[in-house]
C-alpha cells in the first residue's frame, strides 16, 4: 500500500504544481483586474496623428472658351498637358476634344507636393495634329503656394483678353496626415494564450493519462 502511495503522489506531483500556478496567477491577475492599469484593463489610447509639410493637390481641367482656330478648314483639336515638376517629371494631358473652340474636359489630375518649397505648375494649350507636329496655343504658369490647404479654388486664365479666350481650372490642396512610427502594440497581451489556458490543459492532459494506465486507482478517481 505504500508502494502504490508513492507512485500516485509522484504521478499526480506535476498536476498539484500547475494547480499552484493557477492560485498564484489568479492572485496576480485579481489585483490587477480591480487597477484601471491592469494587464486587461489597458485601453487603446486615441491615435496621435502628425500633420506633415507634404500636400494632395488636385488639378481639375474644366473648359476653355473661344480658343482660336488653329486649322484652315476646322476649329482647334484641344487638349491640356500638366508638367509640376517638384512633384513628378511626367506630363501627362487631358483628352483631345476634337473641332471646338468652346472644348469642356472635366479631368482631374493628383499630385504629392512639398509645401515648403515653391511649386509651379505648368500648363500647355495645344491643337492636337495628326500628321504634322502638335501646334502649341498657350502656356499658363501658375503658383501652387497661391492656394489656401483644405479649401478649393477655381481660376479662370485669361489667355488673350482681346479675343476673350480663357482656361477654367479647379484647385483642391490638402494636408496630409501620418501615423506615428513605432507605436506600441497596446493590445498584444490579449491576443495570447495566457497561462491560465496552458496549465488547465497541462492538468486535463495528466488526468486523462493516470486514467488511462492499468494502476490501482484511489475511490472515486
Amino acid at each position: 500500500r505504500s508502494g502504490d502511495c508513492q507512485l500516485w503522489i509522484l504521478l499526480l506531483f506535476p498536476i498539484l504544481s500547475s494547480w499552484s500556478e493557477l492560485y498564484a496567477i489568479d492572485t496576480t491577475m485579481g489585483a490587477n483586474s480591480s487597477s484601471s492599469e491592469g494587464i486587461f484593463n489597458n485601453r487603446e489610447e486615441p491615435e496621435k496623428r502628425e500633420e506633415t509639410p507634404f500636400r494632395l493637390l488636385t488639378v481639375r481641367i474644366m473648359r476653355a472658351r473661344n480658343i482660336k482656330k488653329a486649322d484652315i478648314l476646322t476649329e482647334s483639336d484641344c487638349y491640356v498637358s500638366l508638367l509640376l515638376p517638384t512633384s513628378s517629371s511626367e506630363v501627362v494631358k487631358t483628352e483631345t476634344v476634337p473641332n471646338s473652340k468652346n472644348p469642356e474636359w472635366n479631368q482631374a489630375f493628383t499630385y504629392r507636393i512639398d509645401s515648403r518649397i515653391k511649386n509651379t505648375l505648368h500648363l500647355k494649350i495645344c491643337d492636337e495634329d495628326q500628321y504634322t507636329k502638335d501646334d502649341h496655343l498657350y502656356t499658363v504658369l501658375f503658383d501652387v503656394g497661391k492656394l489656401r490647404t483644405g479649401q478649393i479654388t477655381r481660376v479662370s486664365f485669361k489667355l488673350n483678353p482681346e479675343t476673350e479666350e480663357e482656361l477654367d481650372v479647379e484647385f483642391k490642396l490638402q494636408s496630409m496626415i501620418q501615423r506615428p512610427r513605432n507605436r506600441p502594440a497596446v493590445n498584444a497581451v490579449r491576443n495570447r494564450e495566457t497561462p491560465r489556458d496552458g496549465i488547465l490543459a497541462l492538468g486535463s492532459r495528466w488526468i486523462s493519462w493516470l486514467r488511462s494506465i492499468d494502476i490501482p486507482k484511489p475511490p472515486g478517481f
